[in-house]
Formats: structure tokens, sequence, C-alpha cells
């Protein structure tokens, strides 16, 4: 309890985060945002589940990545780079808030 006249300072709670790929121009998917049977085929191809798949997404043989990163371009309207590389998969990954805008083209939110 705060002292007599004095106004106690809010409580800030930590916003909730969720994994996204950032893709070539900016665009930013979370991957929560990809179609769920999307999302359930790419879980069953690699023997994962699919809430496994989009928070922990380069865990796995990296096809599951892989498949992650291309079905996200497809979602953004981008074409994925060709080769795609190991590289721009891991640099692609970050984490986002999970609710409202992302930065750069607010692609999903």
């Amino acid at each position: 309890m705060a002292p007599r006249g004095k106004v106690p300072t809010p409580v800030e709670r930590p916003v909730p985060k969720v994994c996204a790929f950032r893709l070539p121009g900016g665009k930013v998917v979370r991957l929560g945002d990809i179609p769920l049977g999307v999302l359930a085929r790419i879980a069953e191809e690699h023997g994962r589940g699919f809430v496994d798949l989009i928070s922990q997404p380069l865990i796995g043989t990296g096809s599951d990545a892989e498949a992650l990163y291309r079905a996200a371009c497809d979602v953004a309207g981008v074409i994925a780079p060709d080769p795609l590389t190991a590289a721009a998969v891991y640099d692609a990954v970050h984490l986002v808030e999970k609710e409202g805008p992302t930065e750069g083209d607010q692609t999903t939110g």
C-alpha cells in the first residue's frame, strides 16, 4: 500500500512475444498467422506439433524451417530467395509482440 498522499507506480506487465520471420523487403509475418492447415501439414511432414513448430522454428532438421519460411513468404506475398540459405532463415527469426502492428510493412496483426 502506498503511503498517504503518494500515488502508487503501476506495475508494467511484459508484453507477450511470439516468433516471426522478417522477410525480404522488411515484411514481418508472425508464425501463428500462417494458415493452420499449412502449419498442420508442415508439422505432420516433420513429426512435430504445430505449436512446437511456431514457438521453436529452428529446432529440427532444417527442412521444417525452410517450409515455414516459404509459407511465411506466401502469406506476405514475397518471393523466397533462391537458393534459400540456412543463414537467411536463421537471421529472419525474430520475437515480436503477440498483438498489434509489427515493424516495417505491417503484413500481419
